[in-house]
């Protein structure tokens, strides 16, 4: 708070001093004071309101000033009103008082807000756990009585799946460090595994899936990391040409990180889609053109999820040419070394 500020916000009472000390001097004058009379009643009206102001002003700018750096040090600025002291003047305890009162509503009201996001996410994991059962069901009836048909349906299947998975870990990713565990992973197992869930979507697509020094570990969730390279791998798959489709899997291995490379050569992505590629929902060129159903969440996830993991995740593309999507997990902040073999 400065001193100018604080004069100007006091402005109507130091005009009012002003012309009160004027006609009071003018009055003296009249009765015929001596000029060093006067002298001396001005400088003891002059300190009678500028000691008071003064004082005034540094209780004002120690409260202000304590205020100002407790908040840019908060992580959680509503937090202010618990770690500042209730100023000494009126006006600075009624303003203290009512950010205290709705500092209280708004917390309340987070509380509600936060009962029925988790009441909403148990529904979501309760439906996604019932909605298995059908889709399982069907996908064996699917596979007794196999025919053009019965494959086009368990493609279908297939996809439902995916997004019903896809729904249980939006439900989540609010709260993935509840969920996860990090651990040594093989990393060749769990890419394989994610592979394996697409082989034949790969096959009827005639896409071939090449896969480069994936022999060690590192240290993940192997659980959620499968579920990112599934939503990776869908992509790869769904944008691949409709001959001669790839993929390329590899690892590369450094003395502070490892880095897995999922590439393709697809169609790509354009240049001005790539900077918004992990906002939610956004879908991009490609989605409105080539596949009108995309929803835009399966990088939105992917992104969230790698960073709860700590792990880092980036996208290079090249329109017309193939898009590469890269996963970095550095060193274990618990033992300091890559988990590689």
């Amino acid at each position: 708070m400065r001193f100018s500020a604080y004069l100007a916000d006091k402005a109507l009472f130091l005009l009012c001093s002003v012309l009160f000390w004027l006609l009071f001097c003018f009055f003296l004058m009249v009765l015929g004071l001596g000029l060093p009379l006067l002298a001396l009643i001005s400088v003891l009206y002059i300190l009678s309101v500028g000691i008071p102001l003064c004082i005034d002003y540094l209780r004002r700018r120690r409260f202000y000033h304590q205020a100002e750096q407790t908040m840019d040090q908060l992580e959680n600025k509503n937090l202010l009103t618990e770690l500042i002291r209730r100023p000494g003047f009126a006006e600075g305890q009624l303003f203290y008082d009512l950010m205290r009162d709705a500092n209280k509503n708004m917390l309340e009201q987070i509380n509600v807000y936060r009962y029925r996001q988790q009441d909403y996410r148990e529904y979501i994991e309760m439906w996604v756990h019932e909605i298995k059962t059908p889709i399982a069901s069907a996908k064996l009836t699917a596979e007794n009585h196999p025919s053009p048909a019965s494959d086009s349906i368990m493609e279908d299947l297939d996809a439902i799946e995916r997004f019903v998975e896809q729904a249980l870990y939006v439900s989540r990713s609010d709260s993935v460090e509840k969920d996860y565990l990090l651990r040594k992973v093989q990393l060749d197992e769990t890419v394989f595994a994610a592979v394996r869930r697409y082989a034949k979507l790969c096959i009827a697509r005639r896409i071939t899936v090449q896969t480069e020094h994936l022999d060690g570990t590192v240290y993940t969730d192997g659980k959620w990391l499968e579920f990112i390279l599934g939503q990776i791998l869908i992509n790869a798959i769904q944008y691949a040409p409709p001959e001669h489709g790839c993929i390329r899997i590899r690892a590369r291995w450094h003395t502070d990180c490892a880095t897995l490379s999922i590439a393709d050569n697809g169609t790509g992505i354009q240049a001005q889609d790539l900077p918004r590629l992990f906002e939610k929902g956004v879908t991009g060129q490609n989605g409105r053109r080539q596949n009108k159903k995309a929803t835009g969440m399966g990088l939105y996830l992917c992104k969230t999820l790698c960073d709860k993991l700590g792990h880092g995740l980036q996208v290079h593309s090249i329109w017309g040419k193939g898009t590469e999507v890269c996963i970095t997990f550095p060193l274990s902040s618990m033992t300091g070394q890559l988990f590689s073999s």
